[in-house]
């Protein structure tokens, strides 16, 4: 397109006038405006920068050209901002365009469908299963307080929000939906995501408002949770005594063993062995387990610290006590002659079901084991294995750097897992009184 030159829809939506046109004068009295298009306008203000002799006598001559009132008068607003302007309405900032008009494409892009889908596959490669389980659940809760709230919007599009909304979305979740801060503030973070990839921007930022509502809920709720208690070596040992016995069947108590060793020596959370539903795809393969000779290898293919699944291998070594590679090479023994191959699941919710092992059928599990050794089976859950090996790791006075590689903690927030017993608190008071005590007498 040549410079000056106006756009196909342009010429498409303006009256076509001939080349007479250009000629045609206006009276005395009054400049008509109405037959001019864009071209003819550019014609005659060419011709009026230049002097020509053809411009009429009404207008108003200056030694340089034509004076600015006396030219043609074009249409350059659009009627919908003319009639904002007439009515006092607020102006739109021509900078400040919303998010899906920045970033929309030119109509004349085009784009295959094989791209597309790529693209939409990266999408939701983005986030794992689990937190678009709960993101998808967030919009779902949203969409349907929209539509309560007697809020219309267009059937697969997102309607359009603003600050007000938000506050009283979650004032919703918290007094309706009796939501914990948490959640509620989990739920956000899923709307946000669903709105950034629609291209609508943070419908987050610069929410001021919200901010404080949200402290208000956190102020108002009770947040002390119930702390998880450890599952200790002096419990484990009382858990085997009860599988050997034969609590469920021979198989079962068998890799039982294994998944409660394993889960204690490898610090794994519960979601490491066991799977959210039967048809996830994340789970431990048989082959992900290598055998050494006083050692084990377990490879995680995905866990909670490695979104991107580049995968990290625990070794999990022998000892008397226990003896978790001992468990671990009779249970594939067991294991392999089920119908079994490289990819199949590790462990399984029974010998007759070869689905990988459900995380409710895990703890069903443990919390019967608990409750035939005596232990309230609420108090415990499946991340109590994790917090009994870090306690009794800082217990034993592991280094600090070395409980974090045991976990694979990148931070300071496995402090957050170690139990300390009041006897222990009492006993370090003790140690305080005797410390002053010595110091006094000394001075």
């Amino acid at each position: 397109m040549t410079p000056g030159a106006v756009p196909q829809p342009i010429t498409n939506h303006l009256t076509n006038r001939n080349a007479q046109d250009q000629a045609r004068s206006c009276t005395a009295d009054t400049i008509s405006t109405e037959n001019y298009t864009l071209d003819t306008a550019f014609a005659r203000i060419s011709s009026a920068a230049a002097g020509s002799a053809d411009q009429i006598s009404e207008f108003k001559r200056t030694k340089y050209g034509f004076s600015a009132e006396s030219l043609p008068l074009v249409e350059t607003i659009s009627p919908q901002l003319r009639q904002q302007i007439t009515s006092d309405g607020e102006i739109p900032n021509a900078g400040a365009r919303s998010g899906s008009e920045a970033n929309s494409l030119p109509t004349s892009f085009r784009v295959a469908k094989e791209l597309k889908d790529h693209l939409e596959h990266l999408w939701d490669s983005s986030l794992c299963s689990s937190t678009k389980r709960t993101y998808s659940s967030a919009l779902q809760c949203f969409l349907s307080f929209v539509c309560m709230s007697g809020i219309m919007f267009q059937a697969n599009c997102l309607p359009m929000v603003n600050e007000s909304l938000l506050v009283y979305f979650v004032t919703h979740c918290k007094s309706v939906l009796k939501l914990k801060y948490e959640t509620i503030k989990l739920y956000l973070a899923g709307i946000r995501f669903y709105y950034i990839r629609a291209g609508h921007g943070d419908m987050l930022k610069g929410c001021d408002q919200l901010n404080y509502v949200l402290r208000g809920i956190k102020r108002s709720q009770n947040n002390v949770t119930k702390k998880r208690l450890p599952i200790t070596a002096d419990i484990l040992k009382q858990l085997w005594k009860v599988l050997d016995k034969g609590a469920f069947s021979p198989f079962v108590d068998l890799m039982l063993k294994c998944m409660f060793s394993c889960a204690y020596f490898g610090f794994l959370r519960c979601g490491e062995i066991t799977c959210q539903n039967a048809n996830s795809a994340q789970f431990l393969h048989v082959s992900d387990v290598s055998l050494g000779g006083d050692f084990y290898m377990l490879k995680l293919r995905t866990s909670k610290t490695d979104p991107f699944s580049r995968g990290v291998n625990i070794t999990i070594y022998e000892n008397t006590v226990f003896k978790p590679v001992h468990i671990m090479r009779s249970y594939l023994q067991v294991r392999n002659v089920l119908p079994c191959s490289s990819q199949s699941p590790l462990f399984i919710n029974d010998e007759f079901s070869l689905v990988p092992m459900l995380r409710d059928t895990f703890i069903q599990h443990l919390r019967s084991l608990l409750m035939q050794i005596g232990l309230k089976d609420l108090d415990y859950a499946g991340h109590s294995f994790r917090i009994g090996a870090a306690t009794a790791a800082a217990a034993a006075g592991v280094e600090d750097h070395i409980i974090k590689d045991l976990g694979r903690w990148t931070s300071d927030c496995y402090v957050r897992y170690i139990r300390t017993d009041s006897e222990v608190l009492r006993r370090a008071q003790q140690k305080l009184c005797n410390f002053l005590s010595q110091v006094y007498w000394s001075k």
